[in-house]
């Protein structure tokens, strides 16, 4: 795809200047010149207008205009150092640019205004240097009250204290770590932070987010503590019993769209440094977003029901994503150390047998945190001296994951009609083809577009209870 061209020009340009990386638009068209324009301020993404008579400009992206094209300005084809080149056109094309797009090595037309959203996407992903490389990392309770939240609020804490991944200590924004909540009918993870009172967006606010979203733009605008920016659901005042006047979450709760929070997990893996995503479960309505997960953490009690609970959680798993690198944590008991069964607790079962039982290799044990719920009841859940014993845990398992493993940008495959050869037209002698069924209905539609990236950080290496 065209889109693997644009991010590996934009990163082979990371440590050039500025000059080297944006976008050129070569067309001597007020109308073409317009509608680019529009999208480019809709993507945040400068725009430098060059005439088919001047002199080339170095760029990530050139895009030509078809009065251009089929002027023959863009005879030579870009080398593969070069940009990725995009050809845009009027709906209302002729025959002859689809072979002139060939010729000038184009992997792609876009026809404007239909092809206006696409165009913002591929804007979006020129000009953000940051590579998608943040670890993602996935957190499912086999059962309720396995403290899965709890969990997924302890590794993004340690992330943000620690650093995580590739970019350890290097992310940008007001936190180093996000703390996703899908899980929205839980108790919510910015009240294990303490932050059900703060300012900041939540999902209702994002539910309309679409296609590409720059990563800036999840900078600054979350409650945040610690270094974790936490994106949760709704909080709502209440005066009942539970939570004595102050804002309740999660009233009216619903999952956000697959596309809005597919959106935002890709933005944020150029955002942060690492993505912690509390997954509901059942996995209803997020299923999409496990080809972003590296390691998918799925922690059940040390108990026989657990353990039955955990089988039809996999079976379900294997269904929905297949290949996912599932990995067991057993959370230990209130007197359990290193996954010993205490005598005198027959409830209980040894977690080297519940992984031989479930035919998964055991990633890990997690502690007890007994100061946890005096801490939550003060505010934050994680906010004293080290965080505590669960964070503790979570840092030593985020200190043994490798650098992520991200897979290599797609090569720029042409989505133009082919094979091309003597004669060749279009297929079925169509006008240029458009992705999206109807044109954006309004500027801000225009800056989203539904977008695929994918890539899986590493397996958490098995990490035991002090």
């Amino acid at each position: 795809m065209v889109v693997g061209a644009v991010e590996r020009r934009a990163a082979g340009a990371r440590g050039s200047s500025d000059e080297a990386v944006g976008v050129v638009l070569v067309t001597g068209s007020a109308w073409l010149e317009e509608r680019v324009r529009a999208c480019a301020l809709a993507a945040g993404a400068p725009v430098t207008v060059r005439r088919p008579e001047d002199a080339a400009t170095p760029a990530a992206v050139e895009l030509w205009g078809a009065d251009a094209l089929l002027g023959g300005a863009a005879a030579r084809r870009p080398g593969p150092a070069g940009p990725a080149r995009v050809v845009v056109a009027p709906e209302a094309a002729p025959d002859a640019l689809w072979r002139a797009a060939l010729e000038a090595g184009a992997g792609e037309v876009l026809p404007l205004p239909t092809g206006e959203a696409d165009l913002v996407d591929l804007l979006v992903r020129a000009v953000d240097r940051r590579p998608p490389d943040a670890v993602v990392v996935g957190v499912l309770g086999a059962c309720g009250g396995a403290g899965a939240s709890s969990l997924a609020g302890a590794l993004a804490w340690a992330g943000a204290r620690e650093g995580a991944g590739p970019r350890r200590g290097r992310a940008e924004g007001s936190g180093r770590a996000l703390l996703v909540d899908l899980d929205l009918l839980g108790g919510g993870a910015d009240v294990l932070l303490g932050l059900e009172g703060a300012a900041g967006l939540r999902w209702p606010d994002l539910a309309g987010v679409r296609g590409v979203l720059r990563p800036d733009l999840l900078e600054g605008v979350l409650p945040s503590r610690g270094g974790v920016d936490v994106l949760a659901p709704a909080a709502a005042r209440t005066g009942g019993p539970v939570g004595g006047g102050r804002s309740s979450p999660g009233a009216g709760a619903a999952v956000p769209p697959t596309e809005a929070s597919s959106a935002v997990v890709d933005a944020a893996r150029r955002s942060h440094e690492i993505v912690v995503l509390d997954l509901p479960r059942g996995l209803a309505g997020v299923e999409q977003l496990l080809a972003l997960v590296g390691p998918l953490l799925l922690l059940l009690p040390a108990e026989l029901r657990a353990g039955v609970a955990a089988a039809r959680a996999l079976a379900h798993l294997d269904a929905v994503a297949p290949g996912a690198d599932v990995r067991l944590l057993v959370r230990a008991g209130h007197g359990r150390r290193r996954g010993r069964t205490p005598a005198g607790r027959g409830g209980d079962v040894a977690p080297e047998e519940l992984a031989r039982a479930l035919g998964r290799p055991l990633a890990g044990v997690v502690p007890h945190d007994a100061g946890m719920g005096a801490r939550s009841e003060r505010g934050c859940a994680f906010a004293s001296g080290d965080g505590g014993a669960l964070v503790r845990w979570a840092g030593r398992a985020l200190a043994r994951l490798p650098a992520a493993r991200l897979p290599p940008p797609s090569p720029p495959a042409s989505r133009l009609p082919g094979p091309a050869g003597p004669g060749w037209r279009p297929r079925g002698g169509a006008a240029v083809p458009a992705r999206h069924a109807a044109p954006p209905s309004s500027a801000a539609e225009t800056g989203q577009a539904a977008s695929q990236a994918t890539g899986h950080a590493p397996a958490l290496s098995p990490v035991r209870a002090p």
